[in-house]
């Protein structure tokens, strides 16, 4: 019983971890089109929302894309 106990503490925490570390993600990626389309966070956040709905994947996903797409801009005019 106990040890169920703590197994069922550490998924619990690792599922925290996860929903942190996808908020972090959406964070940045809602700074980004911030700076970009010179929006508000919760326009940015609308945005993430309903394109991530429009495209059936996860907002965390769609961050990371905006992420990636925002850092390869970034690779590509340093050359």
């Amino acid at each position: 019983m106990y040890q169920e106990k703590v197994n069922s503490i550490k998924r619990e925490v690792d599922q925290l971890k996860e929903t942190l570390f996808a908020r972090k993600i959406v964070e940045k990626a809602k700074g980004i089109l911030m700076k970009q389309l010179d929006c508000d966070e919760a326009r940015a956040y609308r945005l993430i929302q309903k394109e991530s709905m429009n495209r059936s994947i996860s907002m965390k996903e769609l961050a990371r894309a905006i992420i990636a797409a925002e850092e390869n801009k970034i690779i590509f005019k340093e050359r």
